[in-house]
């Protein structure tokens, strides 16, 4: 959700991605490419690992389909209840 909230409020940049970029498992900018959209194609990888397709679309259109102010607030939800979780 909270990626399809990104990919409407940041425009990504289309820059080619370095070969060692999928490999490394660290983030490494490259050129062109921003912060933001080379965090979401290392959150996609994830994402694809951990969810079914037709769930990982669903989500993502929700979070494109939010406005603002409900973004905002579904993120400050999300980090109280990380703040609340015991440390692993």
């Amino acid at each position: 959700m909270f990626q399809g909230a990104a990919r409407r409020l940041v425009p990504a940049v289309d820059a080619p991605r370095p070969p060692h970029a999928a490999s490394s498992g660290v983030f490494e900018p490259t050129g062109a490419a921003s912060f933001v959209t080379e965090l979401r194609r290392q959150t996609t990888a994830i994402l694809k690992g951990a969810l079914s397709e037709e769930r990982l679309h669903r989500l993502r259109a929700e979070g494109q389909a939010m406005d603002d102010d409900h973004v905002v607030a579904c993120t400050l939800e999300a980090i109280e209840r990380a703040a609340r979780e015991p440390t692993r």
